[in-house]
């Protein structure tokens, strides 16, 4: 129902957000549409998430005999049980990657696109020497 409906209008975006980067030409005032583009989408997914993980609180809640007498303490018990089990991962995974400067990045994506064959044409907003 709702996912399908979402995963269609996503994989649409992502093709008409193709078609307009593949029609753009290389300047600053391209780079800064697709950076807000990309926070809209983020800010997008978010929402997203938290309606998905308000529904499944609410699914648990009132699914379970034992849980619906005490809903307060059962969100609360979720919660927390949500947060041990991502936090370590957004502690592990997330957070180091949030603190590496942007040349460190830079480094990553060269990495991998001469690992997957392609060869990196833009270094954050300036052309790279070749």
């Amino acid at each position: 129902g709702t996912k399908a409906l979402m995963t269609g209008h996503f994989a649409e975006a992502e093709k008409l957000g193709k078609q307009i980067v593949a029609n753009l030409e290389d300047n600053e005032n391209t780079e800064q549409a697709i950076r807000k583009v990309i926070e809209a989408l983020g800010l997008l997914v978010g929402l997203c998430w938290d309606k998905a993980f308000d529904a499944s609180d609410e699914t648990l809640v009132e699914g379970n005999s034992y849980l619906k007498q005490h809903p307060v303490l059962a969100k609360v018990g979720l919660a927390f049980a949500l947060v041990i089990f991502v936090m370590p991962a957004w502690l592990w995974y997330i957070v180091p990657k949030a603190k590496m400067d942007w040349t460190d990045h830079q480094h990553v994506i060269d990495a991998q696109s001469k690992s997957n064959g392609h060869e990196q044409r833009r270094r954050f907003g300036r052309r790279s020497s070749r």
